[in-house]
């Protein structure tokens, strides 16, 4: 009875593993964290394509905004060298020339304004995008360092689902038919059936056992039940 009782916990244990590693490839947890991941992912990647194509479109305004100052200031030079050089004692002309050459300065002013502002707007961009790549590493890293965890896990959860199957099969070959019997009427009732036995308590429930199970339990001839909760128990060695 002793190596039969023996078979039988080991049944029991590998009954916990077949379960438990089921129970991982039923969870579906770390899937939604994979969707959440990558969905963040692809979120911040549209914010930053979105900031990459503003980019290219102010480092163009801003190329442009340049070559028109370019322009205005090429046109000012040669006014100035008109007013220094070719205008000589014509007052009007000298008049006429000179608010043409103001109204160049102011332009280049707002001009200029415009390109400090397009200029702060493209760092901005830069910054942002900057910011948002360094996101999208995390992410990506995040997501394929879960995904390798998952794979790992289902990988060893199915060894474990292999290894005890085989292994409750061969189990249920060499146990006793009745033995079995008490053992999955006990589990229909227990999610735990075998329970150890300290002293004269069972582990199961917590509760002490008669002075005359503790007896038949330490024969070892038979099956024995717990008195409270009806565990299959076993002296604690």
């Amino acid at each position: 009875m002793k190596k039969e009782f023996e078979l039988l916990v080991e049944f029991d244990e590998n009954k916990k593993i077949l379960k438990e590693n089921l129970k991982i490839l039923e969870d579906k947890t770390v899937y939604e964290i994979l969707k959440e991941v990558k969905k963040s992912y692809e979120k911040n990647k549209e914010e930053y394509n979105l900031l990459v194509k503003q980019l290219k479109e102010t480092s163009e305004l801003c190329e442009n905004i340049s070559k028109e100052i370019e322009g205005v200031e090429e046109e000012l030079n040669e006014k100035e060298d008109i007013l220094l050089n070719h205008c000589g004692s014509d007052i009007h002309k000298i008049k006429n020339t000179e608010n043409i050459i103001g109204t160049l300065k102011e332009k280049v002013n707002l001009i200029n304004k415009e390109l400090d502002t397009n200029l702060n707007e493209e760092n901005n961009y830069k910054q942002e995008i900057k910011i948002i790549s360094k996101e999208l590493t995390k992410l990506k890293e995040k997501f394929f360092d879960l995904k390798k965890k998952l794979n790992e896990k289902v990988q060893i959860a199915n060894k474990n689902i292999e290894g005890s199957t085989k292994r409750i099969s061969l189990l249920q070959d060499k146990i006793p038919e009745e033995i079995l019997e008490i053992y999955f009427e006990t589990r229909k009732k227990r999610k735990e059936p075998i329970a150890k036995l300290r002293e004269h308590t069972c582990l199961g429930c917590k509760l002490g056992i008669s002075a005359v199970t503790l007896d038949e339990c330490k024969k070892g001839n038979k099956i024995i039940l717990c008195d409270n909760c009806g565990r299959i128990i076993f002296l604690d060695k």
